[in-house]
């Protein structure tokens, strides 16, 4: 039983994101079991598992990670998705945590790209997702450890709550918010880097024999 474990990393993720498509071209996508995603890992996982032909696949990784994410300046209510410039807002002392502003506005990702500019699609996602299962993991707060989300476990059952659980992935402490990422019924949830940045344990607990790893950064 093999799995492809795809480590996050935020805008880091473009270096296994690459990976994932270079796999996808070499014809080799169908020889996993099961694909598991930390964070960012988590968006290149739902493309990899919704992947319709190899060329596709490619350039839809290349515009999210290469286009969209790194040269918009698309604009959510009046601020840019994306500002290390409110960093220093986030540090700074203030008596009113609540109102400062997100570093990462993680509706445009998750919504804006994922749902509507470069739409997953659901139709092939679903079909192969029955035989090659996605795996998204999150931190639980009060777990205090990794939560699998995937359609078996009753996660989602459509892109729009798959696309939640992506952003429960993705919820980087602080930067991405001050609370908790919450899917109804369940605990509060930040990134998965909190405590399974490289989704390789849960791919064991799954029972896989073999484990292939996609890091965006070298050990050391």
């Amino acid at each position: 039983k093999i799995a492809l474990a795809i480590e996050g990393g935020g805008l880091r993720g473009s270096v296994p994101a690459g990976m994932a498509a270079a796999i996808s071209y070499l014809g080799l996508g169908d020889a996993f079991d099961m694909v598991l995603g930390s964070s960012a890992g988590s968006i290149i996982g739902s493309y990899f598992v919704a992947r319709t032909d190899a060329d596709s696949h490619c350039q839809i990784t290349y515009e999210f990670f290469c286009n969209h994410l790194t040269t918009s300046r698309e604009k959510l209510n009046g601020t840019n998705w994306l500002d290390m410039g409110r960093l220093i807002d986030l540090f700074a002392p203030s008596s009113n945590q609540q109102s400062k502003s997100a570093v990462m506005v993680l509706d445009y990702p998750m919504k804006t790209i994922m749902q509507e500019m470069l739409p997953v699609n659901w139709t092939s996602f679903k079909a192969r997702n029955d035989r090659q299962p996605l795996k998204v993991i999150a931190t639980g707060l009060f777990s205090e450890g990794p939560v699998v989300l995937g359609s078996e476990e009753g996660s989602f059952d459509d892109l729009a709550s798959l696309c939640e659980c992506v952003k429960a992935s993705c919820m980087l402490p602080g930067v991405a918010g001050n609370d908790g990422f919450g899917l109804s019924d369940m605990e509060p949830m930040v990134d998965a880097l909190v405590y399974e940045p490289i989704p390789y344990r849960s791919a064991i607990d799954y029972g896989c024999t073999h484990v292939l790893v996609l890091r965006s950064f070298p050990d050391g």
